[in-house]
């Protein structure tokens, strides 16, 4: 099989250009409790996204609404997670544990494709939230398109 130079150049430069995000799992901080941070990220297609747990309490993210085709991920509880986003549109995960509590959050990826199923997909989730159940429609406001 050969491979061209240009062929690794270019693949050495897709790779160089795509970014690594952290998200934090927190149980208390100041005032709030039970959150990620940040709870929306805007981010390009083939970006990565970090998850860690930031205390000792067992946090437990998953992805609980993708795009089509996007692959499902779950940590293993407390442990950190890296995630590589291919798909293209409004990605929903949440904490395991404490989705109950408003643990949840929006990763963005390139444009919002399948944002009104996102939006039909977070009044449906939300019945089973007991608090904060206002934190993915304030997320879901921050969409771009």
């Amino acid at each position: 099989m050969k491979i061209s130079i240009l062929t690794i150049v270019l693949l050495f430069q897709l790779n160089t250009y795509s970014k690594n995000y952290l998200v934090k799992a927190y149980e208390v901080k100041g005032r709030e409790t039970m959150f990620f941070e940040p709870s929306y990220l805007q981010i390009n297609k083939g970006d990565t996204v970090t998850f860690k747990p930031m205390e000792s309490f067992a946090h437990q993210p998953q992805s609980i609404f993708s795009p089509d085709g996007e692959r499902k991920w779950q940590a293993e509880k407390g442990k950190s997670i890296t995630v590589k986003f291919e798909k293209e549109g409004i990605h929903i995960y949440n904490c395991k544990f404490h989705f109950v509590m408003g643990m949840a959050g929006i990763i963005q990826v390139g444009k919002a494709t399948n944002f009104e199923q996102a939006k039909n997909f977070i009044k449906t989730y939300q019945t089973k939230v007991a608090m904060r159940k206002e934190r993915l429609i304030k997320n879901l406001n921050q969409v771009k398109n």
